[in-house]
């Protein structure tokens, strides 16, 4: 069970909150690590007015240092907009500082915002994707570089290496079938978007194809949670709200899904207003809101390693609410649920 994905967003986008934000999502891994959760996944976006977190690869080099087991990894940064040789040498640094605790998790990105902005075509993106895992794979190989894609690296070899043999894991996050076929031909393993319901997890698991292969691969996905001795879900609404609105306008403004009044983003929220896949409640009933992912990820066959992502940091939430939020899920929701193996 891990923690993420970590934003770092605020209510107001003030400095100030960014400072405190910031502060919280470094304590609030530290205390994940401490309560024996086992990875912690942080987002990226640019030019975001609530601060929504830009440079995850520092993040995680900080989290290197005030951590010393779990699992370090991004989820997802946005592929495209990298120069690979530059992130193979900072996800080399990074895994050198965390003795080889790094993931990389990498997606296309969206916003015509972030490409604009650092230079990028969104058009490109698919094959910007394809050149940056197959440059990481050379990179880390301890060979030159020379590729020919969309753009063209020859270098001599990257240093310092990985700490791990062959580079950090490179999972790919994908919604669509064909991100679903990149993560199987390129990567190390595929990250779940959010979904909106277990059985969206269970198909796209089946289209894997993961009984066909032998070889190490990972399956991450996130469900968004909150757990509390009471009033779970009035205490996290004001923040879901924020976050849920924010994504929204994002991608109704990209044209990757449709407008709000669709089809995709209806769904029957209970009378509080709680949508059906935020997992939110007293430790028990959040149990049995988490079970049906958890018997996904547990059926996978013993090559593949499964990672259930909890999203529990939310604008506006205070640290004391988070921090017990984050306890209670390691002290009982993740004991019941491995009870039940």
């Amino acid at each position: 069970m891990g923690l993420g994905a970590l934003t770092a967003q605020t209510r107001s986008g003030t400095a100030a909150e960014s400072t405190e934000a910031l502060t919280m999502l470094l304590d609030t891994c530290v205390l994940a690590e401490d309560e024996g959760l086992d990875s912690a996944w942080v987002a990226e976006h640019h030019f975001a007015a609530d601060g929504f977190l830009s440079s995850p690869m520092t993040v995680l080099a900080a989290l290197s240092q005030r951590t010393s087991r779990i699992r370090l990894s991004t989820n997802v940064m946005i592929g495209p907009l990298y120069d690979p040789i530059r992130l193979a040498e900072d996800a080399a640094v990074v895994d050198q500082l965390s003795r080889g605790r790094l993931m990389l998790g990498l997606g296309l990105g969206y916003r015509d915002v972030e490409f604009a902005g650092l230079g990028r075509r969104r058009q490109e993106r698919g094959r910007r994707l394809d050149d940056l895992i197959n440059v990481l794979r050379q990179a880390w190989s301890g060979k030159p570089v020379e590729h020919h894609g969309l753009g063209t690296y020859k270098t001599p070899p990257v240093t310092p290496l990985p700490f791990q043999q062959d580079g950090p894991p490179v999972l790919v996050g994908a919604f669509a079938e064909a991100g679903l076929r990149r993560a199987v031909r390129l990567g190390n393993g595929w990250l779940a978007p959010e979904l909106r319901h277990w059985r969206g997890l269970e198909k796209r698991v089946a289209a894997l194809g993961l009984d066909s292969r032998t070889d190490p691969f990972h399956v991450a996905v996130t469900v968004n949670a909150f757990v509390a001795a009471r009033d779970a879900w009035e205490t996290v609404r004001p923040g879901v709200a924020h976050v849920a609105g924010q994504y929204r306008s994002w991608l109704v403004e990209s044209g990757d899904l449709p407008a709000l009044e669709g089809k995709e983003f209806e769904y029957e929220a209970d009378e509080t207003g709680k949508p059906p896949q935020f997992v939110a409640g007293t430790p028990e009933q959040c149990v049995a809101q988490l079970r049906p992912w958890w018997r996904i990820l547990a059926r996978l066959p013993e090559h593949v390693q499964p990672h259930l992502i909890l999203g529990m940091t939310f604008p506006g939430v205070s640290r004391e609410a988070t921090f017990e939020s984050v306890r209670l899920l390691a002290r009982e929701v993740v004991p019941a649920l491995n009870a039940e193996e």
